[in-house]
This record gives structure tokens, C-alpha cells and sequence, in this order.
């Protein structure tokens, strides 16, 4: 990611992994480092876990897509919808 224009700006260090935290039967947790300007860190970070998902499959490793169990609702009655957002705060009005 240095090697990126947009990218080499805002990082002030190479990304570097601490290695595997913990292994589970469907996750693999690792961890990884990286200093940049303070703020863009969340702009940086989705695109090193892309980067990380591409040089896995690459490497013919297969990353398990995330699932999140939702709770079924088994009563006849409507669910009523959410409020709308604040356009401001990105909060439930």
C-alpha cells in the first residue's frame, strides 16, 4: 500500500501482522498494525482488510463469509418500521 499514491499519504509506517491471535472451527483472527495520520485510519483500514481477502484468495485460502444469526419473529403482528435517520447525526429520529 506505500507503493499507492493515495495510500502513501496518509501512512506513515509500513502495515505490519502480529500474526495469528486465536484459530477457531470457522475464524481465523490476526492481527495487524499500521501508523497513519491521525482520522484516517478509517479510511485506511477497509482497505487493508480488502487487501488481506486478496492476497488470501490468491493464495487459494478461502475466507469464510461472516454470518450473523437473526432471531426469527414468530408473531402474526406487523413489525412496525424504524423511525427515520437524522440526516445530521445518521441517528434514529
Amino acid at each position: 500500500m506505500r507503493q499507492d499514491e493515495v495510500y502513501s499519504r496518509v501512512l506513515l509506517s509500513d502495515i505490519k501482522s502480529s500474526g495469528v491471535r486465536t484459530m477457531d472451527d470457522s475464524a481465523m483472527i490476526m492481527r495487524v498494525k499500521f501508523k497513519c495520520i491521525p482520522g484516517e485510519q478509517f479510511v485506511v483500514r477497509p482497505q487493508v482488510y480488502q487487501r488481506l481477502r486478496e492476497a488470501f484468495k490468491e493464495q487459494g485460502i478461502e475466507v469464510a463469509p461472516a454470518r450473523v444469526p437473526s432471531p426469527r419473529i414468530r408473531s402474526k403482528r406487523p413489525v412496525p418500521p424504524l423511525p427515520p435517520l437524522c440526516r445530521l447525526t445518521r441517528r434514529r429520529l
